[in-house]
């Protein structure tokens, strides 16, 4: 009787580990802080913490890095067809992938293999030539370098409002030079 009892247990321990493996690991980046812009390269990275990455005969499970997007609150867009990346092994745990020329827009997400499962956070998209979708970011990422000049380089700049991905601000703090 209590061995009936040992061997139930641990068969309902096995099919609840068997149900709760996922092939297809959760995205961790993009999140919802990010923004992509059309045409850069950028990041996608997912945790493959506790995830079986090796198919039946040992070798390892690739998978699609796949674009998608909330419609509204009920349905969604993947664009499946067109992954970002395709073939990527999932013991990689990133890649980098060309952002697609897609409307700017705040609802984007990524998913791995397709699987709503799988979804990362929403995120968002700027597309400059067509920028209808949001205002410009608010804020400025600064990079400080430590040099004998104190210079600060803005990786991203807004001027008048208008958003300049390419343009290139120096700032001195002890002088009074500022180069555009």
């Amino acid at each position: 009787m209590a061995s009936m009892y040992l061997y139930s247990i641990a068969f309902l321990i096995a099919f609840a580990l068997a149900q709760s493996s996922d092939e297809n690991p959760p995205v961790i980046n993009p999140h919802s802080e990010t923004i992509w812009m059309v045409g850069t390269v950028q990041n996608v990275a997912w945790d493959i913490t506790g995830i079986d990455v090796w198919d039946d005969a040992g070798h390892p499970l690739t998978g699609k890095v796949i674009l998608g997007y909330l419609i509204d609150s009920e349905s969604q867009h993947l664009w499946e067809d067109e992954p970002l990346a395709q073939g990527i092994p999932f013991l990689q745990k990133e890649t980098e992938v060309v952002v697609p020329d897609v409307p700017t827009g705040t609802t984007y997400f990524i998913a791995l293999e397709g699987d709503s499962g799988n979804w990362g956070q929403l995120f968002t998209i700027i597309n400059p030539t067509e920028p209808s979708g949001i205002a410009p970011p608010s804020s400025l990422i600064v990079n400080y370098n430590n040099s004998s000049r104190d210079e600060l380089n803005f990786s991203t700049l807004v001027i008048d409002g208008t958003f300049q991905p390419e343009q290139h601000c120096e700032c001195f703090a002890h002088g009074n030079k500022a180069a555009k």
